[in-house]
Formats: C-alpha cells, sequence, structure tokens
C-alpha cells in the first residue's frame, strides 16, 4: 500500500538508497503470492531479500561492499538472519524486536496469535514435531550467530508481549560469545514496536550514529530535543 514511511525517508536524507522488499510470503499481492512463503521462512523468502541486495548491485545503486539490512519484527528476524546465513553480503544490520530463536517464539506464542495458529504453522513450523522443531532452530539466527561478519545493532522492547526481549538478549549474549561487533539497546516502556517519541528520536540517533559509523552517511549532528527526550523518559 502507498504510505509514508519515517524511517525510509530519514534513511534518504542521510544519504542512502533505500530498497524495502516484498518478499515471497508478503501481504497485498494476494492469497497464492502469501502462500508462496508458507514454509519458505529463512529458505526462499530469505533469498529475496539477498537477490534484491544482488540487483541493487547490479544495477549500480549500491556499492557491493557497503550495504546494509534492517528490518523489525519479522524484518528484525530477516536482517539478523542475513548477517548469520548469508555472512559478508551485508556490512552491517540494524534489528528491530526480532525472531532470533524460531523455535523458542512457536513454543511461547503469545494469546492473540491463537486464530491465526494455523497461518504461523504453515510458514514457520509445528512446534509439536521434534523434527518441525530441529528445522527451526536450525534457521534460527541464535543458533549461528559465530558466523556473523559485520556490525549489529540491536534493539527491543522490554513489555514486548509478540516477541519477548529475552530473545534479542539471547541473541546478543550469542554474538558477544563468539567476539561479534554488537551494540544492544533496550527500551523500558516499549513494547512491539515503538510509540513514544522519546524512543524514537533515542532510535534515530543511533541509527543514525551507527550508519555513519559503519557505512559513512551523513550525520545530521546533535540535536537540543535529544536533552529532552532523555529527561522526560
Amino acid at each position: 500500500m502507498w504510505a509514508y514511511n519515517n524511517d525510509y525517508q530519514f534513511l534518504a536524507n542521510r544519504g542512502y538508497a533505500v530498497l524495502s522488499v516484498n518478499f515471497r510470503g508478503s501481504t497485498g499481492y494476494g492469497k497464492a503470492f502469501r502462500a508462496a512463503g508458507y514454509g519458505e521462512i529463512g529458505k526462499a523468502m530469505q533469498d529475496d531479500i539477498v537477490d534484491a541486495a544482488n540487483w541493487l548491485v547490479g544495477q549500480g545503486i549500491a556499492d557491493k561492499s557497503n550495504m546494509a539490512v534492517m528490518g523489525g519484527s519479522y524484518g528484525g528476524y530477516s536482517a539478523a538472519l542475513a548477517m548469520t546465513r548469508d555472512p559478508g553480503v551485508f556490512k552491517a544490520a540494524i534489528v528491530d524486536y526480532g525472531v532470533m530463536d524460531i523455535a523458542y517464539q512457536m513454543q511461547n506464542n503469545p494469546f492473540s496469535w491463537g486464530l491465526h495458529l494455523d497461518e504461523m504453522k504453515r510458514y514457520f513450523g509445528d512446534p509439536g514435531n521434534e523434527a518441525s522443531l530441529a528445522e527451526m532452530r536450525e534457521r534460527s539466527p541464535s543458533t549461528h550467530a559465530a558466523n556473523v561478519q559485520g556490525a549489529i545493532l540491536i534493539t527491543a522492547g522490554k513489555q514486548d508481549q509478540i516477541v519477548g526481549f529475552e530473545q534479542t538478549e539471547e541473541f546478543e549474549g550469542a554474538l558477544k560469545a563468539a567476539g561479534k561487533d554488537v551494540t544492544a539497546v533496550y527500551f523500558d516502556k516499549e513494547g512491539h514496536g515503538y510509540d513514544r517519541w522519546q524512543t524514537k528520536l533515542r532510535r534515530a540517533r543511533l541509527i543514525e550514529d551507527f550508519l555513519a559509523k559503519h557505512l559513512g552517511g551523513r550525520s545530521g549532528g546533535f540535536d537540543y530535543t535529544e536533552i529532552a527526550a532523555e529527561y522526560l523518559n
């Protein structure tokens, strides 16, 4: 759908080319397109992300050695997986409140998913099947943290009732144990997605500084509203 996206405009303003991928399994393109993602999380759905990155390079839009990947929730999973499954494709990743352990998520799904659990199983697998659980673990970023090349910024809300922030903590711990470049920030008053202006401002500063350091984009510099965000937090 057509919509304004703060993140895309913010990143474009700082000098980055931004591509938002309509990977298979996405909504908005009919049942067949969505069904093409069944059983393909971490597989063909992830291939679409890598193929899109390679397309950007082929078009001369992106520098092969200077790309970042970013997402929240499932997108956070995909961004983290891009660093663990396909190391070297992206130089950096921004991972917001993502699923880092599929098996754990499917065994601890929120009550609100009850009416959609069959759909979730079609995508992720059946938590009641041990072989399926083993495959979920294999497709989980936390399992392969040692593969990471490049830097990762991860964030999560401590009140998240959809994807518990303990998954982010697990991934952070695995990255640190493997000696990887990781920065983790947790927001005490946020859930699944960030609503408070203070959080949005702090997150923007984190992203701006992180990408400026690793990709070399423009930084807008300090703004006095950052003091207000800390004071009113």
